[in-house]
């Protein structure tokens, strides 16, 4: 792969339910020539309620 190409992943995340919740990673889907691929991405996040202490959020 040439070293000037660059690629940008952007995560968006919606909590659905009312209230913390955590991931320990992303599946990234992706499309190179007519194949579909998959890439796991072991980066965990956590979106927390407003008033969640933030030691103890989605633990």
């Amino acid at each position: 792969m040439p070293k000037d190409v660059v690629s940008q992943v952007l995560i968006t995340m919606d909590r659905t339910a009312n209230k913390s919740v955590a991931t320990n990673g992303f599946i990234i889907r992706y499309s190179t020539g007519s194949e579909t691929k998959e890439l796991f991405m072991p980066y965990g996040m956590t979106l927390c309620l407003p008033n969640d202490d933030a030691l103890t959020c989605g633990g």
